[in-house]
This record gives C-alpha cells, structure tokens and sequence, in this order.
C-alpha cells in the first residue's frame, strides 16, 4: 500500500467491505465513521503477524488507517468512543508524529459469510440483491462487479490480457468468470506494511 496523508487509498478492502461496515454497525456508528478521515483500509498489518495480541478467532477484523490530524477533536472523539464498542478489536499508532492512527473492528456478524465470499474472489455471491442495492451506487462499478453485470467484460478481458500479457482474450471466453480478480492476486494493496519481511 502507498499512503499518502490527505488522500484515500483505494482497493479492494475499501469497495466491497467497507461500505459493510459502515452500514452494517449502529447508525450512530455511521454518523461518527462518515466525519472521520480514513487514510486507508485493509484486512490486516503484516507487521504485527506472529503478534499473539492480533489474532482475533472468530471476528472479521478490518483495520482502518485514521488521519488524527483531519478533524482532529472529531477524530480523537470517535477513537475514544470506539474503545467502549463490542466490536473494537484494538488500535496503535502508525508513525511517530501522531498522526496516522489503526483502529482494527469487527465486521458485523451480518456480512461474515460476505467477508468470506469476497476472501474466496466470490463477488457475485457476497451480498443478496437487496443488500446490494443498499451499499452500492448502481452506477459504480463494484455494483456492476457484484451484479455480473456483462456491460463490463471487454474492460475485464483487457485487464486479464495486461495483467497475464496474454495475445488476445474474447470476452465471451469468460463469460461465467468474476468480473474481479482475486485480492490475493494483489495481497500487498489489501494488507498494511505488506513490504516488510514476512
């Protein structure tokens, strides 16, 4: 992951399971997450792997890289309160200055199995289609992913043959296949600190 202070990091983690967490707790968990800065979300922090602290059984932790010095009150404020939730799992500070904050939570039970479907590179089989049409714009293209929607599949085709420098692909070839890769395929987008030795 490439983090930059001020900008979101876009992958995988943050279109299809983040829109699940933020919809999926309270609604004055909504309320709070929305007036926050996330930097970055991902599905773990390989710095802390063999950390016994950070092995969560039975919980879908996401971890949400926070930016303390946008909104800076809001943002103390929602960690502060997080602490007291039942789906806190932890939070640490991510650089020296104080300013990049992990907080790690639990996805609502609701969308476990979604968690698991989207670690399998099952998009269409994350979410029923009421669930759908309630996290996403139907205009995006995670929509259209979850969708299988077939408008998409030559941009999928091309991005199969850059990917893979295959010749030529026919679009009709992958007709029944996902329209997304993997996350596996990009591990080191969906992980924090996915560079360091592991």
């Amino acid at each position: 992951m490439e983090i930059k202070y001020g900008q979101r990091y876009e992958n995988k983690t943050s279109k299809y399971l983040l829109p699940c967490l933020i919809e999926g707790h309270e609604s004055i968990f909504s309320m709070k997450i929305k007036e926050i800065f996330i930097i970055g979300c991902g599905l773990g922090d390989m710095s802390l792997e063999n950390n016994p602290d950070f092995i969560f059984l039975d919980k879908y932790p996401i971890y949400l890289l926070l930016d303390r010095f946008v909104g800076k009150r809001k943002t103390e404020d929602f960690i502060y309160w997080l602490k007291y939730q039942s789906y806190f799992l932890k939070e640490y500070p991510m650089d020296l200055v104080g300013r990049a904050h992990m907080v790690v939570i639990d996805l609502p039970e609701k969308y476990y199995l979604s968690y698991d479907k989207f670690s399998e590179g099952k998009y269409s089989e994350m979410f029923s289609k009421d669930q759908i049409n309630r996290l996403f714009s139907i205009e995006s293209k995670e929509y259209k992913v979850l969708m299988k929607d077939r408008t998409i599949l030559p941009q999928f085709a091309m991005q199969l043959i850059n990917l893979f420098e295959l010749k030529d692909l026919n679009p009709s070839e992958i007709q029944e296949s996902e329209l997304e890769l993997p996350y596996t395929l990009t591990m080191e987008e969906e992980f924090f600190n996915y560079e360091l030795p592991h």
